[in-house]
């Protein structure tokens, strides 16, 4: 027998949304917020197309950098705190020796 195709690895293509062209408001005699704004770089279509097709396609790993960035984040605040609480009091000092001779290590 034959190994069975894994599903979780199978490419899985989604339908790529076509971006709306937005029409321009046309001016009155107020200005809104739409007429306030100011693009700050100019794209053609097919740039726009891309870049949005490439945001679709590569969401998973936008949420993946953010988790990664979090937890790194997490662990150096750790060991700052660590640092600084050693330095302060002799609590993880006191606490690595009690460690020490409840597990009953030999070196």
């Amino acid at each position: 027998m034959g190994k069975k195709k894994c599903k979780k690895f199978k490419n899985q293509s989604k339908p790529v949304q076509q971006p709306t062209q937005i029409n321009p408001v046309a001016q009155t005699g107020t200005t809104t917020a739409a007429s306030e704004m100011k693009p700050t770089e100019n794209f053609t279509p097919k740039e726009l197309d891309r870049m949005t097709e490439l945001n679709q396609k590569y969401a998973y790993v936008r949420k993946d950098v953010r988790k990664l960035l979090f937890v790194l984040g997490t662990v150096v605040m750790l060991f700052v705190a660590t640092y600084f609480l050693k330095a302060k009091t002799p609590l993880l000092t006191d606490l690595g020796n009690w460690v020490y001779k409840i597990s009953n290590f030999q070196l």
